[in-house]
């Protein structure tokens, strides 16, 4: 399997920052894990435009992905896949020995309903704010203003996903792909100075604990706190 990821986006970039969330959590999530019985082979190719990896070549992502968007996954078949959440959700059915979905239609509709969050709101209205300003501002002077509102979408919104969350342990009781999801805007936000409330901040430790996910920040180049 192939993720395509941009390496010139702010998100690679920005705080510090190596590879795109999609692949980075597909690493958390697969990663030498016992359950994939070395089936999940990923391998990571930039699809932008100015990247060396890509580069004149951009013209032929369009064909594997007509949306000319970021993360694309083409999987062994040759098939592709986008979006964030429609991804991680494949990669948790396509390996149920992982345990990546509670396995109930309320759970697992839960694991979405957080994932879609995080992403759309939290990431999306929020921290592409921080990350990519000139996305939403013309003049050089609205800068501030705009990065100050995404600081409130990202602060609103770890209030809001922390009212939901359980006072100790995962989202779901169990690891989850809505934990790897969550983790990834955790992650930005301890590493912008953003205050996470408490039990994202348990969650943000907790998953630190885990040896994957220390190996995976380690091998792509973070410091570890």
């Amino acid at each position: 399997m192939l993720i395509f990821w941009n390496a010139g986006s702010a998100v690679r970039s920005k705080p510090t920052g190596k590879s795109n969330e999609i692949v980075f959590n597909a690493r958390l999530l697969l990663d030498r894990h016992p359950y994939t019985n070395g089936r999940a082979r990923l391998g990571f190719r930039s699809a932008s435009r100015e990247s060396n990896g890509w580069g004149s070549k951009y013209a032929d992502y369009l064909a594997v992905n007509p949306k000319a968007t970021i993360p694309t996954l083409v999987r062994n078949d040759g098939t592709a896949l986008t979006e964030f959440q429609a991804i991680a959700y494949w990669l948790a059915r396509s390996y149920p020995k992982a345990k990546l979905l509670p396995g109930d239609p309320d759970g697992d509709a839960r694991v979405i309903e957080l994932m879609d969050y995080v992403v759309g709101t939290v990431h999306g209205q929020g921290f592409a704010r921080i990350f990519t300003t000139d996305r939403f501002a013309v003049n050089e002077a609205d800068f501030e203003t705009v990065r100050t509102h995404g600081i409130d979408v990202v602060t609103r919104g770890f209030a809001v996903i922390n009212d939901g969350l359980p006072p100790e342990g995962y989202v779901m009781g169990s690891f989850s792909i809505a934990d790897a999801a969550l983790f990834y805007v955790e992650f930005w936000a301890y590493k912008t100075g953003i205050t996470l409330p408490e039990k994202c901040l348990k969650h943000y430790r907790l998953m630190l604990e885990r040896p994957v996910v220390r190996r995976v920040l380690m091998e792509e180049g973070y410091r570890l706190d």
